[in-house]
């Protein structure tokens, strides 16, 4: 899936604090969706982490295996706004062990290069990397483009 985004904010300081609150229910999902897209063997780190972004209340989450990008966005607390990337599939096990009506922190302190995951009485510290070497899929315009009606549609599924 390719999606638009923005390359990363060239006045954005590196290793700035992140902490975000999300259920557990609204994480686990699009989690499952970026590791379809995670390379399980990668040819660089990077490619085996998850972007996150958070900001105005919300959380996006960008995946890539560097032919393809997913890019995911859902609601969230944001204390402090901050990106940062983290091991997809880890982070992905940790969540999805986790009590379904649970809610998750996810906080990110400037300068130790690490990720701590807390909900109820559990707490996980995950290592990550600068955000600033996620690569970026840029999103090209269509070169075609044609136009269906409902009926040629429902003919084409059938």
């Amino acid at each position: 899936m390719h999606a638009a985004r923005a390359a990363p904010d060239p006045d954005r300081e590196p290793d700035t604090p992140m902490k975000l609150s999300i259920d557990r229910a609204t994480l686990i999902r699009p989690l499952s969706n970026a590791q379809s897209v995670v390379e399980k063997r990668q040819s660089m780190n990077i490619l085996g982490n998850v972007l996150l972004s958070a900001d105005d209340g919300s959380l996006t989450m960008v995946a890539t295996d560097n032919n393809m990008e997913i890019v995911q966005t859902m609601p969230c607390m944001v204390e402090d706004s901050g990106t940062v990337t983290m091991p997809a599939g880890t982070l992905h096990e940790i969540i999805r062990r986790l009590p379904a009506d649970a809610m998750v922190t996810l906080g990110y302190s400037a300068g130790n290069g690490r990720m701590e995951i807390a909900s109820g009485r559990s707490s996980f510290t995950l290592p990550t990397l600068s955000a600033d070497d996620f690569p970026i899929i840029d999103a090209e315009e269509p070169t075609h483009q044609f136009a269906l009606g409902a009926a040629e549609a429902r003919t084409l599924i059938d």
